[in-house]
Formats: C-alpha cells, structure tokens, sequence
C-alpha cells in the first residue's frame, strides 16, 4: 500500500513538478477546476469533492450530497466531474505552504491557530477570499474561507467520520499571553459551574498547550463523555466534573446560546431560521434583537457576554419593523 502511495505522489510531481514558486499548484487548482468564484470544489480520492459553500443549492441537483457539516460549510459530493491526480492530505510537518487561488499564490504563515468553531485560523496577509493552502507540491494543509482558515484537522476529521457531530461543555475561551481563559459560559446549562474569568489549568489531568489544543479536545470528544476541568477562579483552584453535550452554534452557524433553543441569527443578529420547538416564542424569521438583559449589543459575541447576567430568564428585546417587544427565554 505504502508503495502504491509513493508511486502515486512521484507520477503527481512529474505531472505538476514540485517548486517552491507554487507554479504546479496554481496550475493543478485551474486544471481540477477546484475554485469558482466563491465556492471550491476540491478533488479527493474515489471520484469525490469535497466542497466549501455557503449555497449548496447552486451548485445544481445532478450531485449526491453524501454528508455536510454545516458548522464550516463543508460538504462531501459526488456527480461532479472527475479529475484524474485527487489532492492529498499534507503529513509533512513544517513544510512551507501558500493559500492558493487560480491566478496566484500568497505564503501562508500562521498568526492564530483555529480555536475550534470560536475563531478560525489566520495568517499573514489573510483575505475574506476563499482558497486552498498548499504546499508546493500541491498537498492540502487547510481552506481559506471568508471568516478565516479551516485548519487540516478538521478537515480530516470530517472527511474520516461518518456524521458531523462537536462536543460542547457549556464556555466559550480565548487565548492571552499566558492563559487560556472563559470568555462567556451557556447560561442555559443548569450544571454548569465553569464562568467568564476562569483560567483553564487542566483538562483530565493534563495542562492543555493552547486554547486551540484545549476546545479540540472538546469538540473532538465524544457525547456524554465526562470530563474533569481544573480552573483557577481569582486566587483559588477549582476541580469541576462536566459532560459533553452537543454544540449547537458556532463557525458558519450563529453562536449566541440561543441555538440551543431553537433561535438562529445573521451576523446582524436578525433571526434566519427558528426550530419547531422555539415557535412558542412567538419569534418570526426577520427579528431583530438588540437588547439583552436591557444591555444594548451589536454582535453574536455581545450577546453571549451579556447572556450570563440573569437568574431565572433571559429578558431579550426585539425589533419587528417599527414595533419592538420583549421575549424571556429560560
């Protein structure tokens, strides 16, 4: 198999060569037809694509959608047409890569790690254009998306699971010089101890190297799996039990803490889709909220800090064209 591999890789660099100028790469993308406007459709192995959209509609009714994550917009397709050299995951660590588009290529040196569906990756010169992170010899090392670079670890991790699905302890963090702190923590989880503040020492006994290392770990583990968070919470330390449960928000989805109950939101925090479940809100598509907890807020992060503040209901104010009216959430 190993021989099959690197047999492989060497008729992929005659074809495309393998320079530090990333020439063969921008070449293969145009040729794989991999990137159009918005959307990349990247060839991977046994006739599939893999694809990043936020409009999986336009790209016709002929293709299969075999599974998504709409988390990172991503989609696994077949009925596209095939291309005969499929990219392959990069394992060289440490080798130099580009963000790639069909006329050019920009080095790609990373200046924040994705922290999980919080914040994805960014580098040197990143842009709100889509593209491929490549090494020069066209190996795959993480997409570029309008809201930053989806690293390879997820994309592995979606191409090798057979149903989407992150774990989530109740906090959202954040990376400082030093620490990894809570930066807002899900009111709506009755057991949930963890609150903004909180300095994250350990998580099952081991300290994690980063905020990106520690919520991998959660989004990775798995559902009603238990866990043992040590915190330092001003000048004491605390041990809390915890059990992952669903994310619900996140990356391309809204990540208020209202999607738990059914309330989704653009980046303009009009609402865009609400679950059955949430229609005894009496909430409609085209609401706009502006008030949490009689805080002002302007963006999905402003509410989830002011979310925390209440006892035994959220108190949210919306707005339906000139009337505006309050809903409590609990």
């Amino acid at each position: 198999m190993l021989k099959l591999f690197l047999l492989f890789n060497l008729l992929l660099l005659n074809i495309y060569g393998c320079k530090t100028n990333y020439k063969s790469a921008i070449q293969k993308v145009k040729d794989s037809n991999s990137i159009q406007n918005d959307i990349i459709l990247l060839p991977i192995k046994n006739h599939k694509r893999l694809v990043f959209t936020q409009d999986i509609a336009s790209l016709g009714k002929n293709i299969k959608i075999l599974k998504s994550d709409k988390f990172l917009s991503l989609y696994l397709v077949s009925g596209l047409k095939d291309f005969k050299y499929p990219f392959l995951i990069n394992k060289i660590k440490y080798a130099p890569v580009a963000i790639i588009d069909k006329k050019c290529s920009t080095p790609y040196k990373v200046v924040q790690k994705q922290i999980g569906l919080d914040s994805f990756a960014k580098g040197v010169k990143s842009s709100n254009k889509v593209g491929l992170v490549l090494s020069s010899c066209s190996f795959l090392e993480a997409i570029a998306t309008p809201k930053g670079v989806i690293e390879k670890s997820y994309i592995k991790r979606f191409l090798q699971t057979k149903q989407t699905i992150y774990g989530d302890v109740g906090i959202r963090v954040k990376q400082d010089a030093h620490h990894i702190v809570v930066s807002s923590s899900d009111p709506f989880s009755p057991a949930n101890q963890l609150k903004k503040g909180d300095i994250i020492l350990s998580l099952d006994g081991k300290k994690p190297l980063d905020a990106s290392t520690f919520i991998k770990n959660i989004l990775f583990s798995k559902i009603s799996q238990q866990h043992t968070i040590k915190i330092k919470r001003l000048s004491k330390i605390k041990s809390f039990k915890i059990i992952t449960q669903n994310r619900y928000g996140g990356g391309y989805i809204s990540d208020t803490f209202l999607e738990k109950k059914g309330i989704y939101f653009d980046e303009n925090l009009t609402i865009v889709d609400i679950k059955d479940f949430a229609k005894k809100y009496k909430l409609e598509v085209g609401d706009r909220l502006i008030r949490v907890n009689q805080v002002s807020i302007k963006n999905q992060q402003e509410v989830r800090e002011n979310m925390i503040d209440f006892k035994h209901f959220a108190s949210l104010l919306f707005q339906r064209g000139a009337f505006q009216f309050f809903v409590q959430i609990n």
